[in-house]
């Protein structure tokens, strides 16, 4: 499930797709069209928290130069502020508390991203699961075998606090919501059932009905606890 709910892979779309007509980068300063395809490219998430636009009211992330603008504008001809790979969606929380911190390779355009298990996981190049795992209650966790708490993924929870409560809140609320449907499911495989054995008279019409008064009874009692 994890896969499927929280931190899904993310790829890139081919480098020609940020292209203006004149075959070049948009400008850094032309967000709308960058943001459209950047959210594309993040499933429209932000890729530390999780949190989808959907869940924030469908109110805009934020773009975050995953290599902070401030620590590589002079490097590598500031390809790095125009780049669109270098270009994340962020909430403006994790935007903020992550700012120009920079724990990963200086020195080259594309060193490790985390040194000493200080920095940021790149989604586009690792899974973020095989740091991190999101519990039922909606907690993240490092996970042992990736250096535990002196792993990318501790410091990627501690400094951007990945736990504060709206943020767990959230993931919880996913996870019940998707709960619900499968039981929502099999609810209507179940009526399914019962009326096609009442119809091919594999059940007597007395017990066809006693199934279909029960059925009706949980179906009930799960859409009232669906309103909580």
């Amino acid at each position: 499930m994890q896969g499927n709910f929280y931190f899904p892979l993310l790829t890139r779309q081919p480098i020609e797709e940020y292209h203006n007509i004149h075959g070049e980068f948009y400008a850094a300063s032309n967000y709308q069209q960058n943001y459209d395809m950047v959210a594309k490219d993040c499933k429209y998430r932000c890729v530390y928290c999780d949190v989808t636009v959907k869940e924030c009211g469908g109110e805009p992330l934020s773009l975050d130069h995953f290599r902070p603008k401030a620590l590589f504008v002079d490097k590598f001809d500031g390809i790095l502020v125009r780049h669109p790979y270098n270009l994340h969606l962020s909430c403006q929380k994790c935007n903020v508390l992550k700012s120009k911190d920079w724990q990963g390779c200086k020195e080259t355009i594309d060193g490790s991203t985390y040194l000493d298990g200080k920095g940021y996981i790149d989604r586009f190049e690792q899974n973020l699961l095989d740091f991190i795992e999101v519990d039922a209650g909606g907690r993240i966790q490092a996970k042992e075998a990736a250096l535990g708490d002196k792993g990318p993924g501790a410091y990627m929870i501690n400094r951007l606090h990945l736990n504060r409560p709206n943020r767990v809140y959230l993931r919880k609320k996913r996870h019940v919501e998707n709960l619900a449907s499968e039981i929502e499911n099999l609810l209507l495989e179940y009526s399914k059932s019962v009326t096609n054995n009442c119809e091919a008279g594999l059940v007597s019409p007395e017990k066809g009905m006693a199934n279909i008064s029960k059925l009706n009874n949980i179906t009930e009692c799960f859409l009232n606890t669906k309103k909580l």
